[in-house]
């Protein structure tokens, strides 16, 4: 990891270091909007890397065998979620007990996923083989995005069913 070298060792090494460094990592994938809007059922959004966010999360869980290192990225991303929904759209607190149970449900979904896939596993065993991707492309290619696609869909509790609608397809 090239950016390692630019940072001290105990940081890139240490559990609150790799919180708080995949934790930002997470953030900024939230942030960074992509030069185009999505439009589903009259429900116009900018785009951004959120997608991108899910699938750094499954690979921290398929990864890392300290659970605390997964959990504290996805409060982190919870935090920072928190943060722009107040921001945004003054946060009410139904929305952030929502968006509280789905980062929950998240964490919960993305721990499952990435044991059905085989991982984490020890070091001396990270080789995929031929027969593990299998189960990879089923637990994280297919039964992961649609999890996190039906939990992103959960909105509906608290909008329209086109906002719902356009979040799971989004």
């Amino acid at each position: 990891m090239q950016i390692a070298r630019f940072l001290p060792e105990e940081m890139v090494h240490s559990r609150a270091g790799k919180i708080v460094l995949l934790g930002l990592l997470c953030l900024l994938l939230q942030q960074i909007p992509i030069p185009y809007r999505i439009d589903f059922f009259g429900n116009q959004d900018d785009a951004s890397l959120i997608h991108l966010q899910s699938g750094v999360l499954l690979a921290i869980a398929m990864l890392d065998r300290d659970r605390w290192v997964l959990a504290g990225t996805y409060f982190v991303t919870f935090l920072g979620w928190t943060v722009r929904q107040s921001s945004d759209e003054g946060g009410p607190s139904i929305t952030l007990l929502w968006g509280l149970a789905v980062s929950t449900l998240g964490y919960a979904w993305t721990v499952a996923c990435a044991r059905w896939a085989g991982w984490p596993r020890p070091a001396e065993t990270r080789r995929v083989r031929q027969a593990d991707l299998v189960r990879f492309a089923s637990a994280g290619l297919l039964l992961y995005p649609a999890g996190m696609a039906v939990l992103g869909a959960s909105i509906v509790l608290l909008s329209t069913p086109q906002v719902a609608l356009s979040d799971l397809f989004q």
